[in-house]
């Protein structure tokens, strides 16, 4: 429509509009570009039907003398729209498709034809339009010279246009298959950029047997891609998921459960209780004294938490990421051993624990009064405490946390406690104690023997006796994931291995055994 000139400018009636001069022939998609706003309309230089005789929109406007009104340029429009699905119709694609296609490319031919080709399949061979020459003047083959003026061919979408014929592209289009690529781009030697030909376009000038080739080559591909993607997701699932070899989930409203131990596990757990001390028994921390030197298995349960162990195995995944991080930096973290009889009477146990994070099966005594709290919870490291500060306490030989339990003599004492782990197991054994097993990601850990320095003489806190110290040349910053308390100085007969976020911890059994 006419944009409306300024008052001082308007005709004499404001119902009328001025004559414009009728541009050149030359000119007149540039002139009614300029007319109604919108150089794509007149690059599109649609047809409009004025009686009989069938003229371009530019055409119509300029042999009209004047602007052209809003019904010439709608009707223009509505051609420009008609003549577009007419091609894509040729392709064989159904008028349900091709409106759709329309509407979702706002009319753009190019754009529609891109989306019916990744929505649809293959037209049918017979309503392919036949191909024809490319008839660009001087332009040959690419590959065997054959001239574009007599044989179909493409050209490629490159600012050279280089020229390939029917023939040379099935033959490209066999190769790209065998070797498992279903993008068919220019071959030209001189290193040519253009973009892969659409399928729509291969379709005209390869037989169908090679096309449907090509379609089954990229089914593959597809599947291929969905099948590794598919793997991804298994994989990065199972870094979080439950342990395997637990029970199936839980009912409904059930945050967890205890269970009885296999006979593998309690094959291994049973041996792990009986190994005798490395060193003698009691000391000042000791709650119940006694005159014990040996230690015998009761019961055991595997605890299934599976919300606490996803937040531990998220934890134990950042730890990986983290001394990854350190090692591509050239700080590679120390490997935890553990005392040699722990670790081979652990047996099959010590076969699902994930080295890279210095992940360790640790044991870490307790009262019966918070095994359920520990079960439910998790063990939190700010009711800890002691030589190597606010931290969660483990050790490698029931010799050490046995100074740190006291006894459940008989079955009712702990009626709750009793009623969810002996209504598993069978009836209370008598006179036990309860150590948990937990797995540690103990990650990249400092060592110290006085509670204040690491071997190099440096601090071990970051915070008094709450965070550990920054891992020395690591940007960003990361502190030490655990504190391993060696003998020698402030601890002289068992190693002790402290870890200061509870996330670090799942404690997967208890155990009840006997002092004997």
């Amino acid at each position: 429509s006419a944009v409306a000139a300024e008052p001082s400018k308007l005709p004499s009636s404001k119902f009328e509009t001025e004559p414009t001069p009728p541009p050149p022939a030359s000119s007149s998609t540039s002139w009614l570009a300029s007319l109604i706003g919108s150089s794509a309309w007149a690059c599109l230089a649609p047809k409009v039907t004025t009686g009989d005789e069938v003229i371009s929109a530019p055409d119509a406007a300029r042999e009209s003398g004047s602007r052209p009104s809003l019904e010439v340029v709608a009707a223009a429009h509505e051609q420009f729209h008609r003549d577009s699905r007419q091609r894509l119709l040729e392709l064989g694609y159904s008028k349900m498709e091709v409106a759709l296609a329309l509407d979702e490319s706002n009319g753009d031919v190019d754009s529609a034809l891109q989306f019916l080709q990744q929505s649809s399949t293959r037209p049918a061979p017979a309503s392919l339009p036949a191909p024809t020459p490319c008839a660009v003047a001087g332009k040959f083959c690419t590959l065997c010279a054959a001239d574009s003026t007599s044989i179909a061919g493409l050209t490629c979408l490159a600012m050279d246009s280089h020229f390939i014929c029917g023939s040379c592209i099935s033959t490209l289009t066999k190769r790209q298959i065998e070797e498992g690529s279903v993008e068919i781009r220019c071959p030209a030697t001189s290193g040519c950029d253009s973009k892969p030909w659409s399928f729509a376009k291969i379709a005209q000038h390869v037989p169908d047997q090679v096309f449907n080739d090509l379609v089954s080559c990229r089914e593959r591909q597809c599947e291929r891609a969905y099948k590794a993607q598919e793997d991804r997701l298994r994989a990065e699932a199972s870094r979080y998921a439950a342990p395997a070899y637990w029970s199936e989930p839980h009912p409904a409203g059930m945050r967890w459960r205890v269970v009885q131990v296999s006979r593998p596990e309690w094959a291994a757990l049973a041996e792990v209780a009986s190994l005798r001390p490395a060193h003698s028994l009691g000391g000042r921390d000791t709650r119940v004294l006694g005159s014990h030197t040996s230690f015998r298995l009761g019961q055991a349960w595997r605890i299934e938490n599976r919300t606490l162990f996803a937040k531990y195995a998220a934890e134990r995944e950042r730890l990986k990421s983290a001394i990854a991080a350190c090692a591509a930096q050239g700080r590679r973290a120390p490997r935890a051993e553990l005392r040699d009889v722990f670790w081979q009477a652990l047996g099959d146990l010590s076969t699902r624990l994930d080295s890279d994070v210095n992940e360790l099966y640790l044991m870490h005594g307790t009262k019966p009064d918070i095994v359920l709290s520990v079960i439910s919870n998790g063990l939190n490291e700010r009711y800890s405490g002691g030589l190597f500060g606010h931290g969660t306490y483990f050790a490698e030989d029931l010799g050490k946390v046995d100074q740190y339990v006291t006894e459940d003599v008989k079955q009712g004492d702990h009626s709750e406690l009793h009623s969810e782990l002996y209504s598993v197991s069978g009836r209370h054994p008598g006179n036990v104690f309860y150590v948990f097993l937990c797995r540690v990601a103990f990650g990249y850990f400092c060592t110290t023997k006085n509670a204040k320095t690491d071997t190099s003489g440096s601090s071990i806190w970051s915070s008094d006796k709450r965070e550990l110290a920054y891992i020395p040349g690591v940007a960003p910053p990361e502190p030490f994931h655990g504190l391993l308390g060696e003998t020698g100085a402030v601890l002289q007969r068992y190693r002790e291995f402290v870890t200061f976020h509870g996330d670090r911890i799942y404690p997967e059994y208890l155990l009840a055994y006997h002092r004997c």
